[in-house]
């Protein structure tokens, strides 16, 4: 697994993201926040599984925590483990400890890059996978390059959007499913069977304001999740007023003359 921070540019990226890539810089290089806006927060996960066996998580970028760039070259996605079956170790196999088949496969330019403007409240995420080709054990999942953008500003809904090329879940003796590039909102696949179900361009939003973009996210019944690009981002606000009372003693004690402050 090759690991690149910071310095890795997305050779798709947008005007609207780069734009305000450029204006926002780091955290510390920023202007510090402008009067009554508070900063805005952004993250982004570029890969991530909870599915039996396999506990994944690549390409993490986070505003203002940081780091605000992260990408991973190659993403072995395998089961480490011990027993008696076919799959002892780690490795690409599709064989388990006790038998049964469990998630292996390869993703290759998994990345995450995020950046927040001090002065505007403004922030933004950009998160997902170049390529992946995934044997699921229920399927083999495969896609191009995968990616999920979130955009947010003060006194303004956060925006998602999300761009799927080439995605595609083969399901053996059940033909193959095609996802639209750009799916609308929450789109909902539901797998035969009782399989589980595939969620294209998830949105969800959070009681703070912030809203969550989930590119591609596959979710198989009592077996976990794998999902493909996950930004979030939430706007700066005004800043908490203070107490009335607090208030009060400050413009009294700005108005007291030097002699009589206490």
């Amino acid at each position: 697994m090759m690991r690149i921070s910071q310095g890795r540019s997305w050779g798709y990226a947008t005007a609207v993201f780069a734009a305000l890539l450029l204006v926002a810089g780091s955290p510390t290089a920023a202007a510090g926040p402008a009067d009554g806006i508070a900063p805005g927060a952004s993250s982004a996960l570029g890969l991530s599984s909870s599915l039996a066996g396999v506990d994944v998580e690549e390409a993490r970028a986070s505003y203002p925590e940081g780091p605000l760039r992260d990408a991973v070259e190659t993403v072995d996605v395998g089961v480490t483990g011990t027993g008696t079956g076919t799959g002892t170790g780690t490795g690409t196999g599709t064989g388990s400890a006790d038998g049964a088949s469990t998630p292996s496969g390869t993703a290759l330019g998994a990345e995450a890059s995020v950046t927040g403007n001090d002065t505007t409240g403004a922030a933004a995420a950009r998160a997902g996978v170049a390529e992946l080709a995934l044997d699921l054990g229920v399927g083999t999942l495969t896609t191009g390059p995968v990616r999920a953008d979130c955009t947010a500003a003060p006194e303004a809904e956060p925006a998602g959007t999300v761009s799927l090329t080439g995605a595609s879940l083969s399901l053996p003796g059940r033909g193959t499913l095609t996802f639209d590039e750009v799916p609308t909102a929450n789109t909902t696949v539901r797998l035969p069977d009782g399989l589980g179900q595939v969620l294209l361009n998830e949105q969800r939003s959070a009681a703070d304001g912030t809203l969550t973009v989930h590119a591609l996210r596959v979710e198989l019944t009592d077996d976990g999740d794998l999902t493909l690009g996950s930004a979030s981002c939430r706007g700066g606000g005004p800043m908490d007023e203070p107490p009335a009372d607090e208030a009060a003693a400050d413009e009294a004690a700005d108005a007291a003359e030097p002699g009589e402050r206490g």
